[in-house]
């Protein structure tokens, strides 16, 4: 969920979002059950979490987008998109043919925007404007690229002036704010985007020497350097909406710091104190440190998805890039999921989350996940539980868009088992860290 696509490209990223709401629309047709399932489940109650909406946070909590925002990312797709003939005069036949799928796939997006998707949060139907504004660079880049009317000086020349607008922004910014818990959140969030300036500025292809030759690749890099600036826009504006609202700002620059430094050491402890080591350096192992086989079993799916959160390093490399509000919310989300492995780890150790005999048991773990997640977003300050909250809601979405996409047998079950548990572990822990995190950020203000 979210408003990054970190890790995936945008024509994936769309597959797999139009690909889930064609068949979250289209029920009937949902493929449960197989003949060649070892065990077959009823469909009523699958079908169901297949179509439920997620939980939505609470009015009000939610980090502001900024005026104007959604219609300036729409208006640049469009812009971008028009530079294109629909049926496009290239040589190359080929590449003719596919420009003109490409752009007629993008114009669809735009015009189903982000009502067909399902974004619960503001900042994720912002987070997607951005990726459609990028998928309209991408068709225009590599029309350009066809039709000889680019260059890797160009190109650069771009990177140039946002690299200089993205040095003058950091330049002014300043963890300001009123109310350190609201500062923390919209702070956190205009971090996330100048991550995401950043690595679309960075984590491109070599510029090709004929571009006419790799025009998919010359699309591409137009892509990611328009969403680097669509990014690096959305900060600029986030935080300009934010400090102007406020009466009497104040730096919480030492409070963010010293409670990273407080969170990292705790995170650390808890690890030590509970004999969680040995579960956190076999990540990425296929087997459970311990003689039950959890092959087959929910518990499978729970033990590498928790241990998987737990295993979270990004506020690591925050606190050594000095990115505090960062290291602040995604230290929480690190401790609440090494508080949850540890009760994971217990409960298999226990013999629990064995095999799923029923999709009533599967329906039954969704409405506790989904209390659980009420009772996360419920825990004040709520501005800070929705950002720690956050994996437990992708963790939700995830499996609802699974149950939409495939044919569920043994396999399938026990995967959407597994993964509303993570999600009820993960959010009965956030409760406890967020009230901690407030504290902290209270006595480190004072």
């Amino acid at each position: 969920m979210i408003d990054d696509t970190d890790g995936l490209s945008r024509r994936s990223l769309l597959t797999v979002c139009s690909a889930s709401l064609a068949s979250i629309a289209g029920c009937s047709a949902l493929p449960f059950g197989s003949d060649d399932d070892e065990r077959s489940y009823e469909q009523g109650p699958l079908r169901t979490l297949a179509e439920q909406d997620l939980p939505e946070p609470p009015t009000g909590v939610t980090v502001t987008v900024p005026e104007g925002a959604l219609d300036r990312h729409r208006r640049r797709a469009r812009e971008l998109l028009e530079e294109v003939p629909e049926e496009p005069a290239v040589p190359n036949g080929l590449i003719a043919a596919r420009l003109a799928r490409n752009r007629a796939n993008v114009a669809e997006d735009l015009e189903r925007g982000s009502t067909a998707e399902p974004f619960q949060l503001p900042l994720d139907r912002l987070g997607h404007w951005r990726y459609l504004r990028g998928e309209a660079a991408e068709v225009r880049g590599a029309y350009r690229a066809a039709t000889s009317d680019v260059s890797e000086a160009t190109v650069d020349e771009r990177r140039g002036e946002i690299r200089t607008d993205l040095y003058d922004f950091l330049s002014e910014w300043e963890y300001r704010g009123e109310d350190p818990a609201r500062a923390l959140a919209v702070h956190y969030r205009i971090e996330r985007l100048i991550d995401q300036c950043r690595n679309y500025l960075d984590l491109w292809p070599k510029f090709p020497e004929r571009p006419a030759d790799d025009v998919e690749r010359v699309g591409r890099i137009a892509g990611d350097v328009e969403t680097a600036r669509a990014a690096l826009e959305d900060a600029v504006a986030m935080r300009d909406r934010y400090v102007n609202g406020l009466d009497d700002p104040h730096s919480y620059r030492r409070a963010f710091t010293a409670v990273a430094r407080e969170v990292h050491r705790t995170t650390d402890f808890t690890i030590h104190r509970k004999g969680l080591r040995q579960y956190l350096d076999a990540i990425g192992r296929p087997e459970w440190p311990h003689d039950r086989n959890l092959d087959g079993t929910v518990a499978e799916t729970l033990y590498r998805r928790v241990q998987n959160l737990a295993h979270y390093r990004r506020h690591r490399e925050a606190r050594q890039q000095e990115r505090y509000a960062t290291t602040v919310v995604d230290g929480g989300i690190s401790l609440a999921a090494v508080v949850a492995l540890e009760d994971v780890v217990a409960a298999i150790r226990d013999g629990d989350h064995g095999q799923v005999e029923s999709s009533s048991e599967v329906q039954t773990l969704a409405g506790e996940a989904q209390r659980a997640l009420d009772g996360a977003l419920t825990t004040e300050p709520q501005t800070v539980s929705l950002q720690v909250a956050m994996p437990a809601f992708d963790l939700l979405q995830d499996v609802t868009h699974h149950l939409a996409e495939h044919r569920v047998g043994e396999h399938e079950i026990h995967r959407a088992a597994g993964t509303y548990a993570s999600a009820r572990y993960f959010a009965r822990s956030v409760p406890p860290v967020v009230r901690y995190l407030d504290e902290s950020l209270s006595e480190a203000s004072r």
